[in-house]
C-alpha cells in the first residue's frame, strides 16, 4: 500500500486509532488535523495543536528536529524516529517520538508514540525492582537471625523439607534428643522422630505452618522418650522450596 495514494483524513484517523498521536501536516508546515488514541494524550493539550505551525507546538530544542522531519523524503519502509518534546497546559514537557511520511498533495502525516508512558513503566520497574531488593535482605536478615539460633541454641533445632518433611539439617541438641542408634537423623522422616500417637499432632502442625505462614505449636511425644515436648514450627520460602525450622521447645511435666 502507498500512503500517497490515501486520503490524508482517513489515513490520519487510522493510524490515531492505533498509535499514540497521529498528525496531517500541511505543505506550509501547519497542523491540519490531529488524532489519538489514549486519554493521556488529550490531557496534553494535542488539539490545541489545529491550525497551528508544527514546529511552533514543539521546545526550543526540539525545533530543528521538526524541520529535519518535515524535510525528510525516505522511502517508507526505511523510517527513522525522532524524539521531541512538547509544552503542556500544566507546564511540562511531554516526550513523543515520530516518525513521517509523504501523503498527496504535499502533505505528511506524522506518527507519534508517547514516551511518558515508557517511562513510568520503566518507573514503576525500577521501583519493583527497588521493593524486591527490599524484601529480599529482609529475608537474609531473617535467614541470618534464625541461623544464629539454629547454630547456638540449647534446645534442638532441626531444618525439614516441606515437600518432603525429611529432615535437612539437625543442631547439636537434636542430634542428642533425637538421635537413634539404627538412622541418622539427617535424612529421615520427622515424624519418625516421635511416637506414633504424636505423628499425626506433628503432621498438622507443619500443614498449619505452611498454610498460614505462622509460629505454629503443639504437643508431641518424642520417640523413644516417656513425656511430651512443646513443639513450634516455622517455615520459610526459597527459591527452592519451602522449609520448616521446628523447635522442640520445652518437655511437658
Amino acid at each position: 500500500m502507498n500512503p500517497k495514494e490515501l486520503d490524508s483524513t482517513t489515513f490520519s484517523a487510522l493510524l490515531g486509532a492505533v498509535s499514540d498521536v497521529s498528525l496531517t501536516i500541511g505543505g506550509d508546515g501547519i497542523v491540519e488535523e490531529v488524532s489519538t488514541g489514549q486519554d493521556m494524550m488529550a490531557t496534553l493539550g494535542c488539539q490545541a495543536w489545529l491550525g497551528k505551525a508544527w514546529i511552533d507546538t514543539v521546545t526550543v530544542e526540539s525545533k530543528k528536529k521538526i524541520q529535519e522531519l518535515l524535510a525528510a523524503d525516505k522511502d517508507p519502509t526505511d523510517l527513522t524516529w525522532r524524539h521531541v518534546n512538547h509544552p503542556t497546559p500544566a507546564g511540562n514537557e511531554a516526550a513523543i517520538q515520530y516518525i513521517t511520511v509523504q501523503l498527496k498533495d504535499n502533505k505528511r502525516l506524522a506518527v507519534g508514540r508517547n514516551l511518558e508512558r515508557l517511562a513510568e513503566l520503566q518507573r514503576r520497574l525500577v521501583e519493583t525492582q527497588q521493593s524486591v531488593e527490599r524484601d529480599y535482605l529482609r529475608l537474609r536478615h531473617i535467614e541470618a537471625r534464625y541461623r544464629v539460633l539454629f547454630d547456638t541454641s540449647s534446645e534442638a533445632v532441626i531444618m525439614v523439607d516441606a515437600s518432603t518433611q525429611r529432615v535437612l539439617e539437625a543442631n547439636v541438641g537434636a542430634q542428642a534428643l533425637l538421635k537413634d542408634a539404627g538412622k541418622r537423623l539427617v535424612g529421615r522422616d520427622v515424624r519418625e522422630c516421635f511416637e506414633g500417637d504424636s505423628q499425626g499432632e506433628v503432621q498438622s502442625l507443619l500443614r498449619m505452618s505452611l498454610a498460614t505462614g505462622r509460629i505454629e505449636m503443639c504437643s508431641a511425644k518424642v520417640a523413644g522418650l516417656p513425656s511430651s515436648w512443646t513443639v513450634s514450627a516455622t517455615v520459610f520460602r526459597q527459591e527452592g522450596g519451602a522449609q520448616f525450622l521446628v523447635r522442640l521447645v520445652t518437655r511437658e511435666t
